[in-house]
This record gives structure tokens, C-alpha cells and sequence, in this order.
């Protein structure tokens, strides 16, 4: 038969043996779970930051194309207000030829001389008081 404590002790070898075995592939399991998802963050950071790189490159594309097209509509603007305004000269003009008397016109020009029978439009009568009567006698 044999010795009761060396039974006793093979079986708790054994079992401290088992445990060893089973925290060992727990920290193994562990340990590979832990380099996977290592890699998938790496793997993560290089995208976001090639999209980051991308984004960035969009975003001053655009920029450069806001400035270009916000320079060019500023220039149309601009070509725009100078030709009202000289439309704006123009018609003010016009408009201050067409309210002048066209005798008086005539009478101001190198080329025109005033009629015989020439009346001014607003023409009015002179108050007795400031007619010099002794002139016409």
C-alpha cells in the first residue's frame, strides 16, 4: 500500500500543477487578446489619420476656392458699380439737358444764336415800381 501523505501530496501537486496550467492560458488568452486589439488601434490611428491628412487637404481646397470665387464675384462687383455709376452720370445729365430751355441753349452755344422771337419759359412781368419810365419818354 501506499504512504497515505505522498497520496496526498501527488494530488495536490497535481491540482497546483492544473492551476498553474489554467493561469498561464488565461494570461495567454489575455496577452493575445490584448496585441489584437493593439493592432486594431493602429490600424484605427493610421486611418483616422490619413482621413485627418484628407479632410485637411478638402478643407484648403475649398478654402482656396472660396477665395478665388469670392475675389472674382468682388472684381464683377465692382465692374458693375462703376458701370451704374456711369450710367447714373449719364442719365443725371440727360436729365438736367432735358429741363433746360433750349433757346437758352442755343443762346450759350458757339454755333447757335438766339432766335428773334425768343422767350424764356419762366418769363414774367416786372413790377411797376421797378420799371424805369423816364427811359421809354
Amino acid at each position: 500500500m501506499k504512504n497515505p501523505i505522498s497520496h496526498i501530496v501527488g494530488d495536490v501537486a497535481l491540482i497546483i500543477i492544473l492551476i498553474a496550467f489554467g493561469v498561464f492560458g488565461v494570461i495567454k488568452y489575455i496577452d493575445y487578446k490584448f496585441s489584437l486589439i493593439t493592432k486594431q488601434t493602429e490600424i484605427s490611428n493610421t486611418t483616422l489619420v490619413a482621413t485627418d491628412r484628407a479632410l485637411d487637404n478638402k478643407v484648403k481646397d475649398l478654402a482656396n476656392i472660396v477665395s478665388i470665387t469670392l475675389t472674382e464675384e468682388q472684381s464683377k462687383n465692382n465692374t458693375f458699380k462703376d458701370t451704374l455709376n456711369g450710367i447714373t452720370d449719364t442719365v443725371a445729365t440727360l436729365e438736367k439737358l432735358s429741363n433746360t430751355d433750349p433757346e437758352l441753349l442755343k443762346k450759350y452755344s458757339k454755333v447757335y444764336f438766339l432766335n428773334e422771337h425768343y422767350v424764356p419759359l419762366s418769363l414774367r412781368t416786372i413790377d411797376s415800381e421797378y420799371l424805369n419810365l423816364k427811359a421809354s419818354n
